[in-house]
C-alpha cells in the first residue's frame, strides 16, 4: 500500500507481495515466493511504472503471520539478505496439540504455512489460516482426522478466523473489497461471505472473540501503532467502543464462557499485562498477570474457572501460565502456576497463534517432522556491495527520484 501522510489517501500498489521497500533510486522492491522483485515507482504520482522484474532469487521468507522477507538495503546501496529456497517459504510448520504436561501430538496434516488456529466451541474442528505468500485463506479441519482439510474462503486475503457460539459461522478479516474489514461466512461452506464491518482508510479490523450468546463480537481496530477494542452486534452491524481499552499491540481479547467477563492484553498500564473487565464494561479492571517478561494471548478454560496465557522469557522462550479465577466480590485471582510449552509461539506483537480446546489441550504450531531428522542448517547471509548499480541495470529508471 501507499498512503499520503498529508491527505491520508491510501491505495494498493501490489497484490500478493510482501515487505515492500521504497529505494531512493526510484524503485519499489518487495518479496514474493522466495524472490525479490523490483518495479519503477513514481514518487510524485504515487504510481508504479511498468511491470515488476525479479532482481534477487532465493531469499528466506519470515513467519507467515508477518509475511516479511529477510533482507535490508542501506541508503548507500548495500544489500544484505538471508538465503532461502526459491518458490518455497521457509516457515512451513505442523499443526499440533499439546497437553499440560508438554506432550505434543501432531495432527495428520502436511506441513504448511499455518497461522492463527481457533478451535470450534464443540471441540470438533479447527479453523486455521494458510498464507503461502501468494494466497491467504481460512481452512477447516476435523480434529478426528476423518476428512481432509477444506478451504473455506475464496477471493482476497483472508485471515484471523473466529467461531460463532454455535459453531455455525466464522468471522474473519478480509481485504476482498479493498479495506481490511470483517466478514462472516457459514462454516460448512454453504454460503458466501457477507460484510460485517468496513474499515476506514488506514484502519484494520480484526475479529477477536464471539460472545457465548452470539449477540456480540469483540474486534480490534488498528491505526498505525494504536489498537482499540470494539464490540459489534452482528444482528444490526452496530459497533460501540469497549470501554477505553487501548494498546500498542494486539489485545487478543476473549469472552469468558459465561459471557460476563473479557480478558485482554494491554500496554496501557505499563509493560504488557493481561486485564479482565466486566461485560458490558463498568470501568472496573482487574490485573491477572504480573510476568516480568510480559503476558499475552489470554485464554479461558471451558468452565471459566481458570485463565491461561503465554508469558515472556529469555532467549525467545515462552512459557504457559495458568491461574484460578472466581467472580465473587469483584474478580478474585489465585496464584499462577507455570506449565511447560512445546509449541512455537509468535508474539506478542501479532494476533493469537494458539488456542485452547474445550478439553484443556493447547493447539498451535511446531517445527515440521522433517526438522527432527534433517541436520540443522545455519542461516547464510549474503552481502552485495554497490547493489544499486545492479538494480538500475536490471530495472532502468528515467532518472533519480527526489
Amino acid at each position: 500500500m501507499v498512503q499520503s501522510i498529508k491527505t491520508g489517501e491510501r491505495k494498493a500498489l501490489v497484490n500478493g507481495g510482501t515487505d515492500g521497500r521504497y529505494l531512493p533510486g526510484g524503485h519499489l522492491v518487495y518479496g514474493l515466493a522466495g524472490a525479490l522483485l523490483a518495479v519503477r515507482f513514481d514518487l510524485q504520482r504515487l504510481e508504479l511504472v511498468g511491470g515488476p522484474l525479479p532482481v534477487v532469487e532465493g531469499v528466506r521468507a519470515s513467519m507467515s503471520i508477518s509475511g516479511s522477507m529477510q533482507f535490508a538495503v542501506s541508503d548507500t546501496g548495500t544489500l544484505v539478505y538471508v538465503a532461502g529456497r526459491l518458490g518455497a517459504r521457509s516457515d512451513a510448520v505442523d499443526l499440533a496439540l499439546a497437553d499440560r504436561s508438554g506432550r505434543v501430538e501432531r495432527l495428520k496434516l502436511p506441513a504448511r504455512e499455518y497461522a492463527n488456529p481457533r478451535v470450534s466451541p464443540d471441540g470438533t474442528r479447527v479453523a486455521v489460516g494458510i498464507d503461502d505468500g501468494n494466497t491467504s485463506d481460512i481452512w477447516i479441519y476435523e480434529l478426528s482426522g476423518a476428512s481432509p482439510i477444506r478451504r473455506l474462503t475464496f477471493g482476497g486475503r483472508n485471515r484471523l478466523p473466529t467461531w460463532s457460539h454455535d459453531a455455525r459461522r466464522i468471522a474473519f478479516q478480509s481485504d476482498r473489497e479493498g479495506d481490511e474489514g470483517i466478514f462472516w461466512q457459514p462454516a460448512d461452506g454453504s454460503g458466501s461471505a457477507e460484510r460485517l464491518t468496513k474499515a476506514e482508510t488506514g484502519v484494520s479490523h480484526a475479529p477477536e472473540s464471539w460472545s457465548p450468546d452470539g449477540a456480540h463480537i469483540l474486534y480490534s481496530a488498528t491505526t498505525g501503532p494504536n489498537v482499540v477494542l470494539w464490540s459489534l452486534s452482528p444482528a444490526d452491524k452496530k459497533a460501540v467502543r469497549f470501554g477505553t481499552v487501548s494498546s500498542s499491540e494486539p489485545t487478543n481479547a476473549v469472552f469468558s464462557p459465561d459471557g460476563r467477563w473479557v480478558a485482554y492484553t494491554t500496554t496501557e498500564v505499563g509493560g504488557r499485562r493481561i486485564l479482565v473487565q466486566p461485560f458490558p464494561p463498568t470501568g472496573a479492571r482487574y490485573e491477572v498477570s504480573q510476568s516480568a517478561g510480559g503476558s499475552f494471548y489470554p485464554t479461558w478454560s471451558a468452565d471459566g474457572r481458570e485463565l491461561l496465557w503465554v508469558g515472556g522469557g529469555g532467549g525467545g522462550t515462552r512459557s504457559f501460565s495458568a491461574v484460578s479465577v472466581a467472580a465473587r466480590q469483584g474478580f478474585v485471582v489465585g496464584n499462577p502456576i507455570v506449565l511447560p510449552n512445546r509449541l512455537g509461539v509468535t508474539g506478542p506483537s501479532v494476533q493469537r497463534t494458539l488456542d485452547l480446546t474445550p478439553a484443556g489441550t493447547f493447539i498451535g504450531m511446531v517445527a515440521p517432522e522433517s526438522a527432527r531428522t534433517e541436520p540443522p542448517v545455519a542461516p547464510m547471509f549474503h552481502v552485495v556491495l554497490g547493489w544499486f548499480e545492479e538494480l538500475k541495470a536490471k530495472v532502468p529508471t528515467s532518472g533519480q527520484a527526489k
